[in-house]
């Protein structure tokens, strides 16, 4: 066989891309495995090894001969192992397993069966996190669903009131900062109740005296309108009210909110048996309260997990058609070298560079994005000519065969732009990018650079179905996708408000639906 370049050897690219990979997969908080059906391991990140108490992949899979060994129950592998042989892949099957220091711990796996060329099951990849906190959290509610359940606990509370203090209305609120929210809200049987959950301004609010005296407050008739928040109760058929304080947590303030049908109902007996009544409660509540904040935070652990594992399944999506492509032009080359014309082979080697760069930007896109949120993406400010580079993107797009005209505007002779010039060029890069995938063939997509004040602004629109109002607000988030649009992986808009924004800029869009959309962000202008 006649010799052939290495590309690998030759093309700095290649080891800069296996370099970045790496690192992405190892900076990854979620664990990363592929394993056989004989429970051996092939291999796994760092936080897999982490997970199970050791410090490296090699440390865990040299002390581990078969994964089945750190199950606490080792039928659930069988378990697994059936729902891949039958399904081919699984989503948050969840296991016990026992750690290193013996200690146990709860994992949720997603993933993919692989088969044989017989298609018969050989092993399977794909990710876990520790799911430990939220298990924990549900024996927790079972056993203790009695005392700890807000709305059943406050029931039984309110019954007993009931009997001495005959209540419309009974709320247990949380005061943090300038926002209130109610935890639970019960009252008669006609009684509208107001929102649960919401966090609203404290502004207008008769907890603002509370929170400033610490103390409890008496409104005797709601028809004074003593407080803006009077009319909503008087409307509910409250004619008088009591916010009584509960010393439960240092950083925030409990109350018990009581509100009564007829004006001037608080009296001395009154209070005294809501002052008793709510102080022999205080513990429970503050239970309460410490249930409800550990369940927020399991809540926000697995919005975080489960976003994690949408950037893994969308980057993945984006990798395989040019890694589809990389496999299959090298197994050609390398069977069939000395069979290809060289024109052929320039083709296709030509081919494989490309595919090469892609996964190239890929790659270099998902560790931006790492960076970005740890805040550790870095910055080189400088002057630079924001004409210029606008026409160079430009270029780069018409030259590319994109399908579409471009138009440049520019108000002429401006000053220089300050900023970092090759983020500054992801930027327009990304915006423009967008603007020709969802414009139509034949369409034109126009850059315009001015001057407003002390920055320059850029402003890229297109002539595509545009946007609807209420997808607006979604835009810029992480990994947001709008119904209608193509597949991706929602992460070129929010590299593009994290890059305006970190150099001193602001980005917005406007659209009318089957007008096309218009994106404009600002450059500050060098001094």
């Amino acid at each position: 066989m006649a010799d052939r370049p290495n590309r690998r050897a030759t093309d700095p690219s290649f080891e800069d891309a296996d370099a970045r990979y790496r690192r992405l997969i190892e900076q990854s908080g979620v664990g990363l495995f592929q394993t056989r059906t004989d429970g051996s391991i092939e291999w796994m990140n760092s936080a897999a090894a982490q997970l199970f108490g050791y410090e490296s992949a090699e440390e865990f899979i040299a002390s581990t001969d078969d994964i089945r060994d750190v199950y606490v129950d080792p039928t659930r592998r069988d378990d697994l192992l059936r729902a891949l042989e039958k399904e081919g892949g699984v989503t948050g099957f969840e296991y016990e397993m026992r750690r290193r220091d013996g200690a146990h711990r709860w994992l949720s796996i997603t993933a993919r069966a692989s088969r044989s060329e017989n298609g018969s099951l050989e092993g399977f990849e794909g990710t876990f996190v520790d799911v430990t906190e939220r298990r924990m959290l549900e024996a927790a509610t079972r056993a203790m669903s009695s005392d700890l359940e807000p709305t059943e606990a406050v029931s039984r509370f309110a019954e007993v009131l009931r009997r001495t203090v005959p209540f419309r209305q009974l709320s247990l609120i949380q005061v943090r900062g300038d926002s209130y929210r109610r935890i639970v809200s019960i009252g008669d049987r006609d009684y509208r109740p107001l929102p649960l959950d919401q966090w609203l301004p404290i502004e207008g609010h008769p907890l603002e005296a509370v929170v400033r005296t610490q103390g409890p407050l008496v409104v005797q008739d709601t028809m004074a309108g003593e407080w803006p928040f009077d009319a909503t109760l008087k409307d509910r058929g409250v004619g008088s009210y009591a916010i009584i304080p509960l010393p439960t947590d240092p950083d925030s303030l409990t109350t018990f909110n009581v509100g009564m049908s007829d004006p001037g109902a608080f009296n001395s007996e009154v209070m005294s048996l809501l002052s008793a009544h709510t102080a022999a409660v205080t513990n429970a509540v503050r239970n309460i309260l410490l249930f409800e904040n550990q369940r927020e935070l399991v809540r926000q652990l697995e919005e975080v997990a489960r976003l994690r594992n949408e950037f893994l399944a969308s980057a993945s999506h984006d990798l395989r058609n040019p890694v589809s492509v990389m496999c299959g032009v090298a197994e050609v080359l390398e069977a069939r070298w000395d069979e290809i014309d060289e024109d052929r082979k320039v083709k296709m080697l030509g081919s494989l560079a490309r595919s090469a760069r892609i996964v190239q930007q890929l790659l270099q896109r998902d560790l931006d994005v790492a960076l970005i949120e740890t805040g550790e993406l870095h910055y080189e400010i400088e002057p630079f000519d924001l004409d210029r580079l606008v026409r160079d993107v430009l270029d780069g797009f018409e030259q590319s065969g994109a399908g579409r005209g471009f138009a440049f505007r520019s108000d002429g002779g401006l000053p220089s732009a300050l900023g970092d010039e090759r983020r500054q060029t992801q930027i327009l890069h990304n915006l423009v990018s967008n603007a020709v995938k969802f414009s139509p063939e034949g369409s034109t997509v126009t850059v315009e650079v001015e001057r407003e004040g002390g920055e320059l602004r850029v402003t890229v629109s297109d002539e595509g179905p545009g946007i609807a109002e209420a997808d607006l607000a979604l835009l810029f988030k992480r990994l947001s996708r709008l119904e209608s649009s193509e597949p991706g992986t929602g992460l070129g808009l929010y590299m593009a408000k994290s890059m305006v924004e970190a150099q001193g800029g602001r980005i917005w869009a406007e659209s009318t639906p089957g007008r096309g959309a218009r994106f404009t962000y600002t450059v500050p202008i060098a001094a």
